[in-house]
């Protein structure tokens, strides 16, 4: 597959999570795991919505490590930004990312010298040191008004073995960015999109021929 087409695939990938999106409804809350002590079993994969700037905001702590997060996408680490110490609202920018590109967060804590990632795999510990929820916006956070659109709100334990489970020790959202609960990998997605397509043909082809 060519890079164009390739490219094509990620952002129908991104269009359809977008309409997922839409119709079942950003929720204004949603930031906050409601069940502390148990631990998440479910991982998540995310998804630039679309064409532009990664923009990913921190929303609050409750940790006392220091920690940091950080990006990656398409297997590009492009580093570590906020700190769990920064002020509610703080943006930053991660750069230009392309709709449909594969996101993957972490969480580097400066205290302990562990980090943790969105994707439970790539754990030390094997566990799910992050829990995520839609955010809509429409609200002010440490002063800052965020404008209604799609944001992940992600949450995360920073403590190995899986801690006290709270999963809010280090608090984001990111903008224009969708979420798949227990979803296969974006390449997976753009395989099965294809799959769809080549199959659709197949039967418009028997059609024409019968």
């Amino acid at each position: 597959m060519t890079c164009r087409g390739l490219t094509m695939l990620k952002r129908l990938t991104a269009m359809t999570l977008a309409s997922m999106l839409m119709g079942s409804g950003a929720q204004a809350a949603a930031t906050i795991y409601g069940e502390p002590g148990v631990a998440i079993s479910k991982s998540y994969s995310f998804f630039k919505l679309t064409d532009g700037d990664l923009l990913v905001s921190f929303l609050g702590a409750t940790a006392g490590y220091t920690s940091y997060l950080g990006v990656i996408v398409d297997g590009v680490d492009l580093g570590l930004g906020l700190s769990n110490e920064d002020r509610r609202g703080t943006t930053k920018n991660f750069g230009f990312v392309d709709a449909g590109s594969s996101i993957l967060f972490y969480l580097d804590v400066e205290t302990t010298g562990q980090r943790y990632f969105s994707s439970p795999g790539l754990n030390g510990d094997g566990l799910n040191h992050l829990f995520a929820g839609f955010y809509g916006g429409g609200n002010r956070i440490g002063g800052k008004w965020f404008q209604r659109g799609n944001y992940a709100a992600i949450g995360f334990e920073d403590m190995e073995g899986g801690g006290d489970n709270d999963y809010d020790d280090a608090r984001f959202i990111a903008q224009e960015v969708g979420l798949v609960e227990d979803a296969p990998e974006p390449a997976a997605w753009a395989m099965m999109i294809m799959g769809f397509g080549l199959v659709g043909a197949a039967a418009r082809r028997r059609r024409k021929t019968a």
